[in-house]
């Protein structure tokens, strides 16, 4: 009888267990959810975990005779990293350790679910999801000089005189400031999670992927170069009537898309000629 009473007592701890978890890491989680909303550097986050789950699916991840549950040490200490990080992350304010928590109990999870095995198996989509942490802020200020070097490198060759101090230009129309929107993080981010998952869809060789992965930067870096300079070219030649207004907007979305396209292109390029069926 006794024994019984204490099996009771002991069953319900996992769920309690598993709920206090939740309620813990749910304000990391609504803040994480918040930026992706509201960043526009930070939109792509919002695609991470469906398309990790793809790939996961894919995969067979989720298949019965694919999954070997376990709890073992490191992924016990993973959990309690987890925990220690997004802990520090509310005590500190930092967002970024929030975040990164949220990411690793998310990672655990997955990982004790599908066991030592499949974590080895599926550490690639895993990773993946890391495209979810709104990371890249610290790239801004570099990525502001690169796009102001494009804007004069671009000028020189349409022989646009340009001035340049510190992150402002100047033209005979007007004065341009490179801004922190400008700087092109959006761009970097977005073609560096589609070049992943592209690579990851069509089972890329690490070297193909590398290469895939480094074209995809440059080619980020280089479209976000010709935007700016081409709100530069147009304010300038149309004395500040285009490039200012909501056109600054369209066409901006237009070189996006454009970007996205050639991405595409070079992708079907690089991909293997006989790749296992996605």
């Amino acid at each position: 009888m006794l024994i019984v009473n204490i099996k009771r007592r002991i069953r319900p701890m996992p769920v309690l267990a598993l709920t206090g978890l939740v309620l813990f890491f749910t304000p990391a989680v609504w803040h994480l959810v918040g930026i992706w909303l509201t960043s526009s550097a930070h939109h792509h986050g919002l695609l991470a975990l469906p398309l990790t789950f793809w790939l996961l699916h894919r995969d067979g991840a989720f298949a019965s005779s694919q999954r070997a549950p376990t709890l073992c040490l490191p992924l016990v200490a993973g959990l309690c990293g987890a925990v220690g990080l997004t802990a520090v992350g509310y005590l500190t304010d930092l967002k970024i350790a929030q975040h990164l928590g949220v990411y690793l109990a998310l990672v655990t999870a997955l990982a004790i679910y599908f066991g030592a095995p499949g974590l080895r198996r599926h550490g690639a989509a895993l990773a993946f999801l890391g495209f979810m942490v709104p990371a890249g802020d610290l790239l801004i200020p570099p990525l502001q000089g690169l796009t102001t070097e494009a804007i004069l490198l671009f000028g020189r060759w349409v022989d646009l005189a340009l001035t340049r101090d510190g992150f402002l230009l100047t033209s005979d129309a007007g004065r341009f400031v490179v801004a922190e929107a400008c700087a092109g993080l959006r761009f970097l981010m977005a073609a560096l999670m589609l070049a992943t998952f592209y690579g990851l869809a069509c089972r890329f060789p690490a070297t193909r992927m590398a290469v895939f992965i480094g074209l995809a930067t440059i080619l980020a870096l280089a479209a976000n170069g010709l935007r700016a300079f081409s709100m530069v070219w147009l304010a300038t030649i149309s004395d500040m009537q285009w490039g200012v207004g909501l056109d600054h907007y369209y066409f901006g979305w237009l070189i996006y898309l454009a970007m996205f396209f050639a991405l595409y292109g070079l992708g079907t390029r690089l991909r293997p000629a006989n790749p296992r069926a996605i």
